[in-house]
């Protein structure tokens, strides 16, 4: 019973000197914690765009990227054979994993692992690209098309016909069609929406996904886009996004039989 108190203190005390070693070593010998000691236990927080924040920890290992540069040298230990290789600075080297502040990397030969302070890597920089690529944004309106007026139209053209000796009268005569009018919008065709939409998925006419996501098909009111009628048709889709797997949704502009264009519903924006 003694020993095994005793052996319970001292992996009690094993664990405290883990925690405070870098601190107590300064105090006691002036000499300061290496960069990976004191990431060790620290928590990145990435700023991204609109206020944001996100915390590079809660990230799972296939929303990181899969290599990383290393802005300063490091070695990377072979802990069977006791080696070390000498990772040089601006090197490419594989990421493997996550500890508080410190990107676990290693060169070609897996059996070496490294640590290095997030900071000194380009991770956070691929982290934030691939959030501002993957997110598209809420409303992207072309200021063109919101800005610029519209003609107003034409007043009929009133002109006066003088005979000799004759009581003047006004003669009407109806106006030049005007290029500026609006185009009649054509009829859009009468298409099993649904089947056209899941057609284009399978003949792979939109990369952004396939038909093994799509959750529902919906067909929608017809919209008249540019002066053209459009059947519409709705579908919903799991996607792998920074932030995990998020459920996104497509519009179809369906004319004649085929989908002439895959949208963003919000904002208009063509999906490929």
């Amino acid at each position: 019973m003694k020993t095994f108190f005793n052996l319970t203190i001292m992996a009690i005390a094993g664990y405290i000197g883990y925690l405070v070693e870098p601190n107590l070593r300064y105090s006691l010998t002036g000499i300061e914690p290496s960069a990976v000691e004191k990431a060790a236990n620290t928590r990145v927080m990435l700023q991204l765009d609109g206020g944001m924040q996100l915390d590079l920890s809660s990230l799972s290992a296939d929303q990181l990227p899969s290599q990383v540069r290393v802005n300063i040298g490091l070695d990377a230990l072979n802990v069977g054979d006791r080696q070390i290789m000498r990772i040089e600075a601006g090197s490419k080297v594989k990421l493997l994993r996550i500890e508080g502040g410190n990107a676990v990397v290693s060169p070609v030969d897996l059996a070496f692992v490294g640590r290095v302070p997030v900071g000194e890597t380009d991770l956070l920089q691929q982290v934030a690209a691939a959030h501002s690529a993957k997110v598209a944004p809420s409303a992207s309106p072309v200021a063109s098309e919101m800005s610029e007026p519209q003609p107003e139209p034409q007043a009929p053209i009133v002109e006066e016909k003088v005979e000799p000796e004759q009581p003047v009268a006004p003669v009407m005569e109806p106006p030049n069609p005007s290029a500026d009018e609006p185009a009649i919008a054509t009829d859009a065709g009468n298409s099993d929406v649904v089947q056209v939409m899941k057609d284009s998925v399978t003949s792979g006419q939109i990369k952004e996904f396939t038909l093994a996501q799509v959750l529902d098909w919906n067909p929608a009111a017809d919209e008249v886009v540019d002066g053209e009628k459009f059947q519409i048709g709705l579908v919903s889709y799991k996607a792998e996004t920074i932030f995990g797997i998020k459920t996104l949704q497509a519009k179809a502009l369906v004319r004649g039989g085929k989908v002439q264009r895959w949208v963003r519903p919000k904002s208009g924006v063509e999906i490929k």
